[in-house]
């Protein structure tokens, strides 16, 4: 295949590949097979992430030279090594994919340089190279022999000579995702052959036979074999036999910056256009794609050689770059055209027409069809790519990049005077986001700076065209600003919120956003949560910066990272609620935050961060932020890695008169005795903390002791403190119990994964005993209690008028236990509302005493029974306590109990006359469909229950 354009006008220069060409990043790593996301933001949002594994050894980076021996090679150590050390008789099939424009052929183009200089791969003695868009135009059968010799005929008299040595070839097939034959490698797990299997090198078969057969070993068994496919195209070759998959990323670091230098003659302009890309937040993200740092070079270099006085405006959004890339073209590269605006509409109307059909290459028929044929002017935008010299129809077209055949596609939208609005402006549903970027060029050239440039050479845009393109922008808003419960949901939001940022129309905006008060991308878990590249995150900060209502942001697990949140911090300061966990911000991003902290005008009351990698190096500047900010009121850093000495330096601000933190969960963070005592400190006089957790970290018998201390202080404000999963003992709670005795604002405590055993249980019911204890919610689960500890218990609850709730979960108190408890229910002292009880290895026995505390106890409303072995006898019982009115429990749960069908009499006979009862949970149990049948004519004749698990 030769590149060339068409009638250049100025003289083509030419340059040494190793002069310009700039080192690209390759990994290996199999996610490359599930990306199917459009060029424009595929890869931006991973590079920081990638930069780090790579540091960290998570992903292997490979040079050209180790494409056939990553140790990142698919199958056992053994099958690695079996490639390492190349065996004649297995071969490597290598895939390479990468988005458009990101290097694949250049990439393909440096190894076979490097090879030919003897630099590289030095058992291959041929190298192959076909071009799969080249072996579209290949109708009839044909055999591998002839396919070679088409491209290297001086290899006749020796082609029959290279199958004795298959393991001295590599075959290289350049972008299968332009290849229009169908290969199905599902063929290789099945028993029989495929219909046309190719294992001879002169068998007349179809071209796709033959990709299949020496890809599958089957075909010259081994040779080597590579192949570059964008990702969309790497679903083919899920089944295949590959050893190696790797994924081109393009430019990480440095390597941005070496491209630019290289781009110019002038070391200085090449410099002044990397740095003025580096601070623009948007066309930086570009730069992972050799492509687009190509038309940056091309569209700011003219802006950075005029003299500083004549400078325009530098583009902004992505559109406003494209209109001046088009400038570019139309100012330097075409002359001679009559009627500029009339070519430029019908070349935008075949773009448009192959946006629709998935169609990148178009033929001498298509130009034909639009009114076009080769010339100087089109040379601008089209690539000829000439597949056989001597054919008369060897010729096809693409356009330079598949972003300027969507950009040309909507600027014909606004060069026709009678637009079909319809067509254009309803394609937004097909699903496959093929016309994402075409919507935003369609926003973008509404807004009169972008489409300024090219008026110089075309008719002034269609007003009417403008004028509908805002209003279908207004209701697409509007439409989708409340519809983000689905993931599709989030992203067409967000889609409409790109047509805003590109329109550059603050009116619009904010009309439309209205009285918008919060914004959800995120969600529980990855799966459900938008990923938001650096791009989307620019886009959304310009939305915020435009919405005065705005309160709550959900960012929960759309991986931003720290460059993502840079970009959004600007208007972070807006919102009262922040919620940015899971997004792997790291100290970078904590120390970017702390910027919006500082501000003046911070409204952020509420800020999530859990799961982020934070560790004590980001503390001094969140430490810093506390101390001035007066609207934060709630801060969660659970999951992270602040250590002792990070939690030192946050208390130093707590102790500050200008810290309002109520709420502080440092849950899971490696915390030991040793930050505790400051941390104490800060408890004796600090009287706006009210909450804090504690949970999963070492503090230990010891620290415990230091917290009691200053509980005991009738300074300390908390009200609800987290200690589960400590390591705590029953050595603690003599102190414990009585700092319960002497604080007046405690109402919850959690203890849940520890190990007080019976006696610690003992020496807390005494503080519960005491009238002063205020104690409301008491977690006690795992804790290794038994029937012989629960009589303390029993018997505080007995006078207790605080309590409320009772978790003893995950113990084993055994019916023993149970009937004490009873006893305890069945006292008018006892307010408990809410008891748990699961998984305690309780029986039926203990149903009997379950059921007269039941039928006297005004207070208790819910019970959690769930895996214990009550059994069918034992439901019988509880549905007698059902019946009687004196019963006033709203839930029950009873899962995993071995009940059966047997009890639904009972228990359908006692729904339908129980009052109160509205939430039942029966899962997992052998009800069958008999008993399921008698409880739902219960439930519909009683109409009480409302859940029912």
């Amino acid at each position: 295949m030769k590149v060339n354009t068409i009638l250049v006008k100025e003289k083509e220069k030419t340059f040494k590949l190793v002069d310009r060409y700039t080192e690209l990043t390759i990994i290996s790593d199999l996610r490359g097979l599930k990306l199917v996301e459009h060029e424009l933001v595929a890869r931006g949002r991973d590079h920081e992430n990638c930069r780090e594994k790579l540091l960290q050894g998570e992903l292997e980076k490979i040079r050209i030279d180790q494409l056939f021996h990553s140790s990142f090679s698919t199958g056992t150590f053994w099958s690695w090594i079996k490639s390492f050390f190349w065996t004649s008789e297995a071969g490597t099939s290598a895939v390479v994919s990468g988005v458009a424009g990101i290097g694949k052929t250049t990439m393909v183009q440096k190894i076979v340089y490097e090879w030919a200089r003897g630099e590289i791969y030095p058992d291959f003695h041929f190298v192959f190279i076909f071009k799969c868009r080249d072996l579209n135009s290949l109708k009839c059968e044909i055999n591998l022999k002839h396919l070679i010799l088409d491209e290297y005929p001086h290899l006749r008299n020796v082609v029959g000579e290279l199958w004795k040595h298959p393991d001295r070839l590599l075959f290289i097939f350049d972008g299968l995702d332009e290849f229009s034959g169908r290969i199905d490698f599902a063929d290789n797990q099945r028993f029989t052959e495929p219909r046309h299997m190719c294992t001879n090198p002169e068998f007349w078969c179809e071209v796709s036979d033959i990709l299949h057969g020496l890809i599958q070993k089957k075909l010259l068994k081994g040779c080597s074999v590579l192949v570059t496919s964008r990702p969309t195209a790497l679903h083919l070759l899920e089944k295949a036999q590959v050893s190696v998959w790797a994924e081109l990323l393009g430019f990480v670091g440095e390597e941005k910056k070496e491209y630019f230098q290289n781009c110019f003659e002038s070391k200085n302009v090449g410099a002044a256009v990397y740095k003025y890309v580096e601070e623009n937040k948007l066309l930086f993200t570009l730069c992972y794609n050799p492509s687009y740092c190509w038309i940056l070079g091309l569209s700011l270099g003219p802006f950075f050689t005029q003299k500083k006085m004549k400078r325009k405006p530098i583009p902004k959004t992505v559109t406003q770059l494209f209109s001046y890339f088009i400038y570019n073209i139309l100012k330097h590269h075409c002359i001679d055209v009559e009627n500029t605006h009339n070519v430029m509409l019908k070349l935008g109307e075949m773009a448009f027409n192959g946006i629709c059909h998935k169609k990148i290459v178009f033929n001498n028929e298509d130009l034909i069809k639009y009114g076009l044929k080769p010339s100087q002017f089109l040379s601008g935008f089209l690539m000829e790519l000439v597949e056989k010299e001597s054919s008369e129809h060897s010729v096809v077209y693409t356009f330079l990049h598949l972003t300027i055949q969507e950009f040309l596609a909507a600027l014909a939208q606004f060069l026709s005077h009678n637009p079909n609005l319809n067509r254009y402006l309803n394609v937004d549903e097909i699903e496959d986001g093929r016309f994402e970027i075409f919507h935003r060029f369609l926003a973008g050239l509404s807004s009169p700076q972008a489409a300024h440039p090219l008026e110089e050479f075309v008719q002034k845009l269609n007003h009417q065209t403008t004028c509908s393109v805002i209003d279908w922008v207004k209701v697409k808003v509007e439409a989708k600003i409340r519809d983000t419960d689905t993931v599709a949901g989030k992203r067409k939001l967000l889609n409409t919120f790109h047509y805003l940022f590109e329109s550059q129309n603050h009116g619009l905006a904010r009309q439309t956003l209205g009285s918008m008060k919060s914004l959800t991308f995120g969600a529980s878990s990855a799966r459900k949560a938008l990923r938001l590249t650096p791009i989307d995150c620019v886009v959304l900060s310009h939305t915020i910066g435009l919405c005065d209502t705005i309160k709550k942001l959900d960012l929960r697990n759309c991986y931003i990272q720290d460059e993502g949140l840079r970009r959004l911090v600007p208007e972070l300061h807006k919102c009262q609620e922040l919620w940015l966990l899971g997004n792997n911000l790291g100290d970078s991003g904590m120390k970017a935050l702390s910027e919006a902290l500082r501000n003046r005008e911070c409204k952020i009351e509420k800020l999530r961060l859990q799961d982020n990698g934070l560790t004590d190096d980001c503390t001094k500047d969140l430490a810093s932020a506390l101390s001035t900010n007066h609207s934060l009121t709630e801060l969660y850093l659970d999951n992270n890695k602040l250590g002792d000495l990070g939690v030192k330096r946050l208390s130093g601000a707590l102790r500050k008169l200008e810290c309002k933190i109520q709420k502080l969960d440092l849950g899971d963070n490696s915390l030991t005795n040793d930050s505790i005592e400051e941390l104490a400190s800060v408890l004796r006089t600090n009287s706006s903390l009210k909450g804090l957790n504690l949970d999963y970290n070492k503090l230990g018998d010891s620290g415990v002791k230091l917290l009691s201390t200053a509980l005991s202080n009738s300074k300390c404000k908390i009200e609800r403190l987290w200690l589960s999963n400590n390591s705590l003992t029953a050595k603690c709670t003599q102190d414990l119990a009585s700092a319960l005795s002497k604080s007046s604002s405690l109402t919850e405590l959690y203890l849940n994964c520890n190990n007080l055993g019976d006696s610690g249980v003992e020496q807390l019911s005494e503080a519960l005993r005491n009238r002063a204890c205020k104690i409301e919610k008491l977690w006690l689960e795992s804790n290794g209690l038994t029937g012989n500890g629960i009589k303390s218990l029993a018997s505080a609850l007995s006078t207790n008028r605080s309590l409320t709730e009772l978790h003893l979960d995950c113990n084993k108190l055994k019916d023993s236990g149970i009937k004490q408890l009873s006893d305890a229910l069945r006292k008018p002292e006892c307010k408990l509302e809410r008891l748990w009880l699961r998984d305690n290895r309780l029986t039926d026995d203990c149903t009997e005493d379950l059921v007269s505390a039941l039928s006297t106890n005004h207070s208790l409303t819910e019970l959690y029974l769930d895996n214990n072995n009550l059994g069918d006898s034992g439901m019988k019982r509880l549905s007698g306590a059902l019946r009687k009115q004196e019963c006033k429990l709203q839930k029950l749960e009873l899962g995993h109990n071995n009940l059966t069908a047997k009890c639904t009499e009972d228990l359908a006979s006692a729904l339908s006359k129980n009052c109160s009862l509205t939430e039942l949970h029966l899962h997992n149990n052998k009800l069958a469909d008999s008993g399921v049948k008698r409880l739902f004519v219960a439930l519909r004749d009683s109409g009480k229950i409302q859940q029912l698990w």
